[in-house]
């Protein structure tokens, strides 16, 4: 019996945006999605392909990979790992961490994005095997001026340092635990913050927007 088809228009996966259901299945009976990459090429991919993420483009991103590593020699680094974990936590709504990152509105820079050099030479190599990557603004992006390679030790002294503490009608409670309430990023509660009085930014409703 054909495997019941799913709409996945629209539906985004890794680079790949399904337009429209082929016509044609594939040779075991697999419905077939019409795709389109980030890159702007078209690809035919199956829905099992794609909702399982072993197919996120048409290609590209294997290539520039490799082409990365070629170029660089350093896909074994701890530096790489870095910049590749950076990217994955930001990105791939698969990723165990997204949520922490790229699920509450943490970005890459578009610089980073382009390539594994950019970031290298923006940031250097690891002073030693204790340091990793850390973002001075934990609401901030993955940019050149946020971020650093910093200890653990480092690292847990300015999360302390950080936290901002916001009372109001009786309860003081961290900057991130009032947007968690409010259903908001941090960053989007700092700029209403920034906006107005604290009654106004932690009792004003989120606007929703009515397709």
């Amino acid at each position: 019996m054909p495997t019941p088809l799913l709409d996945l228009t629209g539906h985004r996966y890794g680079r790949l945006t399904a337009i429209e259901h082929h016509p044609q299945r594939a040779r075991d009976g697999k419905p077939r999605w019409v795709c389109r990459c980030d890159c702007g090429v078209a690809t035919i991919v199956t829905t099992r392909n794609l909702r399982s993420g072993s197919v996120k483009s048409c290609g590209c991103y294997r290539r520039e990979i490799g082409d990365r590593t070629r170029t660089h020699g350093q896909s074994k680094s701890r530096e790489f790992a870095a910049w590749s974990n950076m990217l994955d936590r930001c990105l791939n709504q698969r990723n165990g961490d997204y949520a922490n990152y790229g699920g509450r509105g943490i970005t890459v820079c578009d610089r980073w994005r382009e390539s594994f050099e950019n970031f290298l030479a923006d940031m250097g190599q690891r002073p030693s095997p204790a340091h990793s990557l850390d973002r001075i603004d934990n609401d901030g992006p993955y940019a050149p001026g946020n971020c650093r390679w910093a200890t653990a030790d480092t690292q847990r002294q300015n999360n302390r340092q950080r936290v901002v503490y916001i009372e109001h009608a009786g309860e003081r409670l961290p900057l991130t635990a009032w947007a968690r309430r409010l259903s908001m990023t941090p960053a989007a509660l700092r700029r209403r913050l920034r906006r107005g009085s604290v009654a106004e930014a932690l009792t004003t409703p989120r606007r929703r927007i009515i397709a």
